[in-house]
């Protein structure tokens, strides 16, 4: 495996435009879609979220137009984001934003989606980032000049391809899983707006006050309940010790909802903890513990989309970026009467739960998986054979045209 700069395999860099090329006024609802940082967290290019221009002005601005295969990196805000647009994309060209640039690699020497991976890896982390400038906005110097001499350890074209397929068979089954969970969710919230009858949420609800300094827990490992993973979709497994501030200790079958920026809806159905690992939650969360009735049915009704618009109307804070509720006025607010549920509804709701709890666990560890297998890959401790075993293992559909280069 050679080391080699980037630039060597690269057809084309390209920033986003001008600042002043590219402004708020020319968004419109639909046309050629602008990526943004918010569509750089996965390594493909997310659809969620986007921002249109017309055709029009994405054809002044063709430089910055981005096609399938080719990668997205955020040179100014939030470094260190690399997306890449998938071969067969929703829409057939991007724009790339004025932070973002885009790069077209030669596929007679490399797999893009090899790229991409070693960009996103520890190690490609930690070069990209080197190229940073601290002054002000967070910046990679010279972006043009600097990602061409970015540093890249690239095997053989076989081999580059092999790897990028055992790592995009765990991102497909993550993402089948998130689509899974996602499906669950809807369905668990339809099955809640069936009900004519309102109550308020304190009527089906208590809060859980009770909070842990996790020093206290050492290196235990512990289930972490955080705002940040629940933005990625799963919680974290980590030693206590490593968790700097107190935190809500979840010790029964609850239901956590964010009381941080509520116009973002942030709610998560959290299993009975067993002894070990200890769950904890973020105190961003209020811990509601079901009174009455069951988890399945308080999540229910803490899912419906009338709650959130309340939540959002309750706001106070100064920040528009960290507004707060009040858990005294989110427990006013009205929900549906979930007790009015039929037996059949309720027992739906269960199954329903397990499967989105059982789907995001099995992501979280298929992550893990993906996370401890790129380094080893990336600098070849492991073989692609050995890292397919390992991949099946935790629940993924191997290509069976892998090969060992």
């Amino acid at each position: 495996m050679q080391t080699i700069k980037l630039g060597r395999i690269l057809t084309d860099v390209a920033m986003g435009p001008f600042g002043s090329n590219l402004k708020a006024e020319n968004f419109q609802p639909t046309g050629v879609p602008v990526i943004r940082g918010q569509n750089l967290n996965e390594f493909y290019v997310s659809n969620e979220k986007l921002a249109y221009v017309s055709p029009k002005k994405a054809a002044g601005l063709s430089r910055s137009l981005a096609s399938p295969g080719e990668i997205v990196v955020t040179h100014r805000g939030t470094l260190g984001q690399v997306s890449m647009i998938p071969f067969f994309p929703k829409h057939p060209t991007y724009l790339v934003s004025q932070s973002q640039m885009r790069l077209a690699v030669d596929r007679e020497q490399a797999d893009p989606r090899f790229v991409t991976y070693w960009m996103r890896s520890r190690v490609g982390q930690h070069l990209l980032l080197s190229f940073a400038v601290q002054t002000g906005v967070p910046a990679i110097a010279r972006p043009t000049s600097s990602l061409r001499d970015y540093p890249i350890a690239l095997p053989e074209l076989g081999k580059q391809r092999a790897i990028a397929d055992l790592l995009g068979s765990l991102d497909d089954k993550i993402a089948a899983n998130q689509r899974a969970a996602s499906l669950s969710r809807q369905m668990v919230e339809s099955i809640a707006e069936t009900t004519n009858n309102y109550v308020s949420l304190g009527e089906l609800a208590v809060r859980n006050k009770r909070t842990i300094n996790p020093a206290k827990l050492g290196s235990n490992l512990v289930m972490h309940y955080s705002i940040p993973r629940f933005d990625s979709g799963s919680p974290a497994l980590e030693p206590a010790d490593s968790i700097k501030s107190n935190k809500n200790h979840v010790e029964r079958a609850s239901v956590l909802v964010s009381k941080l920026n509520p116009e973002t809806p942030r709610v998560w159905s959290i299993p009975a903890p067993s002894k070990e690992p200890f769950s904890l939650a973020s105190t961003e969360f209020i811990v509601l513990e079901p009174s009455g009735i069951n988890q399945s049915q308080l999540y229910a009704a803490t899912l419906h989309s009338n709650f959130h618009h309340q939540l959002a109307s309750l706001v106070g804070g100064t920040s528009k970026s960290h507004q707060r509720v009040k858990p005294e006025e989110m427990l006013g607010c009205v929900v549906p009467d979930v007790r009015t549920l039929t037996d059949g509804q309720i027992e739906l709701l269960e199954t329903l739960v397990q499967i989105e709890t059982q789907a995001i666990q099995e992501a979280e560890t298929l992550a893990k998986t993906r996370d401890e297998l790129l380094p080893l890959l990336m600098n070849g401790k492991i073989t692609v054979r050995e890292a397919g075993q390992e991949a099946a293992a935790a629940g993924a559909q191997i290509p069976s045209k892998e090969n060992e280069v």
